[in-house]
């Protein structure tokens, strides 16, 4: 009685593992255009991977792009938005309702002679519940309370050119490149900074932290780029043979900002022309720098 059903698990096997050709002909003229073999089992893999590979793309789209705002029932980001806010409104109208309440309470006791309840003793009261707030400085708002302070204090006067010229002295600056110093600062004939040799290649970095307010090419200076720091420092890059960011960008002290070269009129080599202003006033790199 066995025999029979073993015979049928081995057919179905055999059914499973039997190759099938599939053909695909051109309906007009019957040319084959594909041809392969093919097994129950081979089909049931291929489909599973094709079944697969499908939810996972979708999966993707949906979990990493916009396109899950449009699927009914997913919340969007301004209706979450929208929904705090709103929850904030009604907390807001339901301690002023308190207050409201109170207060008639408080008219109608006066009417009457009787002892009216001062509002800082009200149940649920704003004032009750100021009270029983407790508000403790930490070290990070103790350090952003001293950098607004200091920011206010950036008022362009001659008293803070002095303390900014002192922080410059306090602070880490960035050494804008290695390089040999080929020509130094002369005010009185015009040349504002310093010149400095280097190979070709070599990266200019930023001497602090700032934003980039110019980068583009100009007659004189070539390839230039402008970039603006705290305590009104500006600091000029010229002669570049490429610059490496635009204006608007921000800067971390030490990023490459530029590619040395020898653009411009002004310039007879490969090199770097520095220069350090702060509130119109050009000044002396060498005082900050060692070439």
């Amino acid at each position: 009685m066995l025999f029979p059903k073993k015979k049928k698990k081995k057919d179905f096997i055999n059914k499973l593992s039997s190759n099938y050709r599939v053909t695909i002909l051109k309906e007009t003229s019957f040319e084959e255009k594909f041809s392969g073999n093919l097994t129950p089992i081979k089909t049931l893999f291929i489909s599973t991977l094709v079944f697969f590979g499908f939810g996972l793309f979708f999966w993707f789209l949906y979990a990493h792009t916009p396109i899950k705002y449009y699927v009914p029932g997913y919340p969007h980001e301004e209706i979450i938005t929208a929904d705090i806010q709103n929850k904030l409104t009604a907390d807001s109208i339901k301690q002023i309702s308190t207050l409201n309440e109170l207060y008639f309470k408080n008219l109608k006791a006066l009417l009457k002679g009787e002892k009216i309840e001062d509002i800082s003793e009200g149940k649920g009261s704003l004032k009750s519940q100021k009270d029983d707030l407790t508000f403790t400085i930490s070290d990070v708002d103790s350090l952003a309370r001293n950098q607004i302070e200091q920011e206010n204090e950036l008022d362009i006067n001659e008293s803070n050119l002095s303390k900014s010229k002192k922080f410059l002295e306090e602070v880490l600056l960035h050494k804008p490149l290695e390089g040999v110093l080929s020509d130094g600062v002369d005010f009185r004939s015009g040349h504002y900074g310093v010149d400095v040799s280097a190979a070709e290649g070599t990266r200019v970095k930023s001497i602090l932290i700032g934003t980039v307010v110019f980068s583009g090419f100009t007659a004189s200076g070539g390839n230039e780029i402008h970039i603006q720091h705290d305590y009104n420092l500006i600091s000029i890059y010229k002669h570049n043979s490429a610059v490496l960011k635009s204006a608007g960008d921000k800067i971390i002290s030490g990023e490459s900002v530029a590619i040395v070269g020898n653009s411009g009129e002004h310039s007879d080599g490969t090199h770097l022309h520095f220069e350090m202003w702060q509130k119109g006033t050009p000044l002396n790199p060498e005082d900050y720098f060692s070439f």
